[in-house]
């Protein structure tokens, strides 16, 4: 039983990857485009999205290896944990400001909270099938 729930996490982890992986490719070239707002606000825009675009390539290749080595295992459990936070974050934001400026952007809502199912659904993964390799010392 658990196994059929790791696999679906899994593939699970496969589609929300690609789809917050190609939010923030669109959100990187929008803001390349159209750059509002401050400097600081562009660079931590484009930062956050380049993370999310890197963290979709390190979680593609940690599922597509045969044995990954424990090196990337923590490097995507980490990441992974970034997810979860700034996805969470993000969403709590994104509320935040439709409720001050009356503007809900629903779609970055979406973006922020498949971010963050990523983040819970790797951690998940990583705990369930590659525990011996995670370990905290």
């Amino acid at each position: 039983m658990l196994n059929n729930l790791n696999t679906l996490i899994k593939y699970g982890i496969v589609g929300l990857a690609g789809l917050t992986t190609l939010g923030a490719l669109l959100i990187i070239v929008f803001i390349v485009i159209n750059p509002e707002g401050e400097v600081w606000w562009i660079a931590a825009r484009l930062l956050v999205a380049s993370y999310v675009v890197a963290m979709g390539v390190v979680t593609g290749l940690h599922l597509r290896a045969a044995t990954p080595s424990a090196r990337r295992i923590e490097l995507l459990l980490l990441g992974a944990i970034g997810l979860l936070a700034l996805g969470a974050a993000g969403a709590v934001w994104g509320f935040h400001m439709a409720e001050v400026t009356g503007d809900l952007e629903a779609w970055a809502i979406m973006i922020n909270l498949f971010m963050a199912a990523q983040g819970a659904g790797t951690i998940w993964h990583l705990w369930h099938s590659e525990r011996p390799a995670v370990s905290v010392t």
